[in-house]
């Protein structure tokens, strides 16, 4: 078997693993600062260029000592420069295997392949490895035959509508990624073209505020607007790691595809799929919109993977999903639910911010009347949430339940601001926890906890249901085992 190394590109990706060499430099340029002088800086810039030399060659050294073999059967990589390793990982035990070409990737013909086992850690892959472009497709299309037993032909497919896509992207963004994003855009800008022109830019957005506030108080209103922007980037964002999204399905894998900017694909082993979880935010529920996602080993370790296996589908389009690509996993009829008594405590925890939220507003204005407007407005942002999950729990009490057939589990609940249907097989079920509070054992109710596993442990609750029915439901004997 003849090894290969890897893409030259992963010399540029092997040089940040040497940064903490830069603490030279650095330091050196803080003692020539406190002395004031000029020209002791500029008369040891030699230590700073040897010092990134030496980053630069160690970068080289490690992509010269990094080796890769593919049989069609074992995926072998070995190297290391101070830890030597010697991976070997078969196609059969794989869970997930990814490929992902960033625009600047692209331009070198090189992509970024990554293999993940059920024994892989919750943050790094098992393998991680940039080769050329046509090599890490290959190694995709082998490992699929593999698993597949030879087999190459798609026998179904998926692609969502631009609404769905558009859907999903707002539903998956949030506001802190927007804002991550643009306060890293101004940092750099203020590095790269000089504080003048970021001060410029920051006082344009003041301006922008002033005229626009409308009434509100300009430092709330920029924190509308900071929020607002925020959200539509990370709209933006994921609007292009969606683009272009299908899911094809053949005897045992899915095949993920998608991303405009940053194409990405990722192959799943339909046995390794711990769960398929379908949610719903609220607006979502209003208006009937179901988003499957799967999740196993190596789904969902960057934020940028593709976890969502159907996108945005009405009730019809999600039964049909359902029925053709997820065989495996039946929804089953929910059996077990709550009863009208079990109201309040699902109502508890939401209703104690949607009290105290509004009286802790009305006394800061009391405290501090010169800030009224601006706590006023604070504090009306900070009920919206509030409300809103005391409006999905809501949602959660007539909803929620448990069901089972032969194949697996079916669990409805909430999480936080988040409508969850998850269809669990009863092969992944790692633990079934029964916990009842000194209120619910008069009642003979309980919480049921189902652990499931994906990246990590992953929880599952349903509230307040009969212990009696649930443990029957689970199949749980007088001795506590399943």
């Amino acid at each position: 078997m003849k090894y290969k190394r890897t893409h030259w590109i992963y010399i540029f990706e092997s040089v940040y693993r040497f940064i903490p060499l830069l603490v030279l430099p650095l330091l050196r340029g803080f003692l020539a600062a406190l002395k004031g002088s000029l020209y002791a800086w500029l008369s040891g810039t030699w230590i700073d260029i040897c010092v990134v030399l030496m980053m630069v060659a160690l970068a080289v050294l490690r992509w010269h000592e990094t080796e890769y073999a593919f049989d069609g059967e074992i995926f072998h990589l070995r190297g290391g420069l101070l830890r030597y390793r010697d991976c070997k990982i078969p196609i059969s035990r794989l869970c997930t295997v990814s490929v992902e070409s960033p625009w600047y990737y692209r331009i070198f013909g090189a992509t970024k392949l990554r293999m993940d086992t059920q024994a892989g850690g919750n943050r790094s892959a098992d393998v991680e490895v940039t080769l050329k472009t046509a090599t890490a497709l290959n190694i995709l299309a082998l490992a699929r035959q593999e698993v597949n037993h030879g087999g190459k032909k798609m026998e179904r497919r998926y692609s969502p509508r631009l609404l769905s896509i558009m859907i999903i992207s707002a539903f998956l963004s949030n506001s802190f990624a927007g804002m991550a994003f643009v306060a890293t855009f101004i940092s750099q800008l203020g590095t790269l073209a000089g504080r003048e022109l970021e001060d410029r830019f920051v006082g344009t957005f003041n301006r922008i505020v002033e005229l626009l506030s409308f009434g509100i108080p300009p430092a709330a209103a920029a924190i509308a607007y900071i929020i607002i922007g925020g959200w539509l980037i990370g709209f933006l964002l994921n609007l292009l790691r969606h683009q272009n999204f299908e899911l094809c399905r053949d005897r045992s894998t899915l095949l993920i595809r998608g991303g405009l900017v940053t194409p990405r694909a990722t192959m799943v082993r339909i046995s390794q799929l711990n769960f398929l979880s379908v949610r719903q935010g609220l607006f979502t529920k209003l208006i009937g919109v179901y988003t499957v996602f799967g999740h196993c080993a190596g789904m969902g370790k960057k934020k940028e993977d593709l976890t969502a296996l159907a996108p945005a589908s009405g009730r019809r389009e999600l039964e049909k999903n359902f029925r053709i690509l997820f065989e495996e996993f039946p929804i089953a009829p929910l059996t077990v639910r709550p009863n009208w008594l079990a109201l309040m405590r699902f109502l508890t925890d939401p209703l104690w911010p949607c009290v105290l939220l509004p009286l802790a507003t009305h006394e800061l204005i009391v405290l501090f009347p010169q800030w009224g407007e601006l706590i006023l407005f604070v504090g009306f942002m900070a009920c919206i949430p509030a409300y809103w999950w005391l409006a999905v729990r809501l949602v959660d009490f007539a909803t929620s339940g448990i069901g089972a057939d032969e194949k697996g589990v079916t669990m409805r609940y909430s999480h936080f601001l988040e409508l969850n249907l998850v269809v669990i097989p009863w092969d992944k079920i790692v633990k079934v926890t029964f916990r009842q509070s000194m209120f619910q054992k008069p009642d003979n109710k309980c919480d049921v906890f189902v652990y499931t596993r994906a990246e990590s442990v992953q929880k599952h609750r349903v509230r307040n249901v009969d212990v009696d029915e649930a443990k029957k439901l689970m199949r749980v004997n007088e001795h506590g085992k399943t």
